[in-house]
């Protein structure tokens, strides 16, 4: 994913070769420093943030009452897609380059040590990580909770963290790494075990036996 980089990582000089995509952008841009790493934040990301809740807004209501969700979390869950979204898929648009191989060939690793290693030295390391791994955990968690079970959310969390990285092959800024994709992963799906866990200390017991089947 990449919308992070460590605070003392300069920018990268990257030029074409064959297949590989080189993308520089020359906009200024504003960075938040978190944990160490620094996160872009744009006019793009602020855009795709209002957009969104602005969606949320108008489509909550109709998941509600089409699906029986409860509206809170539903909102919020909508919420936490548009906050993901805003960090992941829009341009990156600093002065920076950024290589990487169109498609989903750019996001696999050369191999498993590539893969564990990467997060030392990628995506801001063991910080960034770390963030992009928070930026997925309350999707995870309000989308269980509205929907009081676990397979739509457990999906969802499976599915988009690919599908935003084969889209950043193609965003300017942006290119694809597996190691953002088990990070996205694994903080959804610990939002997913947190709000199944939330759900069964405090539901009745019909409810909790429903949610361990998987519906209704």
């Amino acid at each position: 994913m990449h919308p992070i980089r460590r605070a003392d990582q300069p920018a990268p000089q990257l030029a074409v070769h064959g297949d590989v995509v080189a993308i520089t952008a020359q906009v200024a841009y504003d960075r938040v420093t978190v944990l160490g790493a620094h996160v872009p934040v744009s006019s793009w990301s602020v855009l795709v943030l209002v957009v969104g809740v602005a969606a949320a807004t108008v489509t909550y209501r109709r998941l509600v009452s089409r699906a029986g969700w409860r509206w809170r979390p539903t909102f919020a869950a909508l919420l936490a897609l548009a906050t993901a979204l805003a960090f992941t898929i829009t341009p990156d648009t600093g002065t920076i380059g950024v290589s990487g191989t169109i498609g989903m060939d750019g996001c696999l690793p050369d191999n498993a040590a590539q893969l564990l290693l990467d997060p030392f030295h990628d995506s801001g390391g063991i910080a960034g990580w770390t963030l992009n791994l928070l930026l997925f955990l309350p999707l995870g968690l309000t989308a269980v909770l509205a929907t009081r079970r676990w397979p739509v959310p457990v999906t969802l969390v499976l599915l988009l963290p690919p599908a935003v990285e084969v889209a950043q092959s193609w965003i300017p800024g942006r290119y694809c790494a597996a190691s953002d994709i088990v990070a996205n992963v694994v903080g959804g799906m610990v939002g997913v075990l947190v709000g199944v866990t939330w759900i069964h200390l405090g539901a009745p017991r019909g409810t909790r036996t429903r949610m361990a089947a998987g519906g209704r």
